[in-house]
């Protein structure tokens, strides 16, 4: 790979990456774009993902050179402003990862963080915005006791039940993430032995054990009312209110209508003059496909009402029919609205469609914010994929070669296993990928399959 290459790569967290990396032979000119990525949260989304921290360590490993990447880092984590968020998670869990591995930096850096963000917190008093020094508290007490081990979280128990003594404003429910990752780490029974045996030693860990049970009880049933759908009638008196459907309405509304109320409703925006409020009853078909007249919709996506004409667009995306599909096919054709047509031929696919199809999928630019939106692109594939349409395997491997979001790669994985199109190359790189459910899984299914 060249360095364009690799970095793309090392941003969708391929394992490819850390393949090339161990039998290439001069690897020194990657070792600053490898750097880089530990400067930086290469997440897609790092709430459903989590960080990539493993993944870049494993890449350090290969320059056996930890000095060159641990002091920038530790530089970067010191300077990190107290909202950055994920960012802060990436660079704790890629500490302690230096630090298990027996860094001594690493680790002297996290107790050091650890000792301020608790500083901090015992003598705050302003709780007038968020509280990020709480939260990176919370992730550094987190990272200490995988490092750490039980005698980590004793330290831990300790301070935060001193805590709670000088700074009621604290207590058990702003950690809770911290007992959980405890029990994850320990096991849960573990976990309430070692908090019941440091209660019995020290009176601060005592205060924390019964701020525990009082704040956090072991369990509780949340029980959901059913949802009502609004009727038509409901819907059109919310538009005439307010001009729009509301976000709980349309959910409502399609997750729970039936057949007949949503043709009904669909001849109501037919019927509809005025136009933005045409586009706004046509909005609960966002997430679905229009079940009437999808002529009229390409009329409407015409129009020179930019709501109704995008509300459209939008719509089409997930209607199936002729008419749809040729539409896509000259929207193609003439280079205008491409995300949208493109959606629209994956939905109306036939194998004739393969060429222009992953013509256009290919030409689709994407910047580090993925603005063209691409992601929505590989979602609507693997929808497709999920409701059994007939795509070609190209489509799966465009996601898996292109997509920047490691969850809809572990989806298309998936879905080229169950239809036998893995080559042994991806089964190989999906042994080394950011996401740790895609190596699981591969090593599970395919224990025996690769090189060596």
């Amino acid at each position: 790979m060249n360095r364009k290459d690799f970095k793309r790569c090392m941003r969708q967290g391929l394992g490819r990456c850390v393949l090339f990396l161990r039998e290439a032979g001069d690897i020194e000119k990657y070792k600053d774009l490898v750097l880089w990525g530990c400067l930086h949260n290469l997440s897609y989304d790092t709430q459903c993902e989590g960080t990539r921290a493993a993944y870049l360590y494993q890449l350090v490993s290969c320059f056996h050179d930890d000095a060159y990447f641990i002091t920038p880092t530790i530089d970067a984590f010191w300077k990190l402003p107290q909202q950055s968020g994920w960012t802060f998670v990436h660079f704790c869990e890629l500490l302690r990862l230096f630090a298990e591995n027996g860094n001594d930096e690493a680790k002297n850096a996290l107790y050091e963080k650890y000792k301020v963000l608790l500083s901090s917190l015992t003598v705050k008093r302003r709780f007038r915005t968020y509280d990020y020094e709480r939260d990176q508290f919370e992730q550094i007490c987190i990272d200490l006791i995988f490092l750490g081990g039980s005698d980590a979280f004793f330290k831990i128990a300790e301070d935060m039940g001193t805590l709670f003594k000088r700074n009621p404003h604290y207590d058990s429910s702003d950690f809770a993430q911290f007992f959980s990752a405890s029990e994850s780490n320990f096991g849960k029974k573990r976990f309430a032995s070692l908090l019941k045996q440091g209660a019995r030693q020290s009176e601060n860990i005592f205060r924390l054990y019964e701020n525990v049970r009082s704040v956090l009880p072991d369990s509780f049933v949340t029980v959901r009312k059913p949802m009502q759908a609004p009727q038509t009638d409901d819907l059109i008196t919310e538009i005439n209110t307010t001009g729009e459907l509301s976000f709980a309405s349309k959910v409502k509304f399609s997750r729970n209508a039936g057949e007949n109320e949503k043709k009904r409703l669909a001849l109501a925006v037919l019927e509809e003059e005025e136009l933005s409020k045409k586009a706004g009853l046509l909005s609960a078909f966002q997430n679905e496909a229009f079940p009437i007249h999808h002529e009229e919709l390409i009329a409407y996506s015409k129009s020179d009402h930019k709501q109704l004409c995008k509300t459209a667009f939008t719509v089409l995306t997930n209607c199936r029919s002729t008419v749809v599909r040729q539409y896509a096919l000259e929207l193609l054709a003439s280079g205008e609205n491409s995300y949208y047509a493109i959606q629209m031929l994956i939905f109306n696919y036939t194998p004739e469609d393969k060429t222009v199809l992953l013509s256009a999928l290919y030409r689709l630019g994407a910047d580090n914010k993925d603005e063209p939106g691409r992601h929505g692109i590989g979602l609507h594939i693997l929808d497709a994929f999920d409701r059994k349409l007939r795509l070609s395997k190209e489509c799966l491997l465009y996601i898996y070669e292109t997509s920047l979001c490691s969850c809809c790669r572990e989806h298309a994985v998936r879905l080229l296993a169950k239809h036998r199109w893995l080559t042994a190359d991806i089964i190989e790189e999906c042994r080394y990928d950011s996401n740790c459910d895609i190596t699981g899984y591969i090593n599970r299914y395919y224990p025996l399959y690769g090189k060596g």
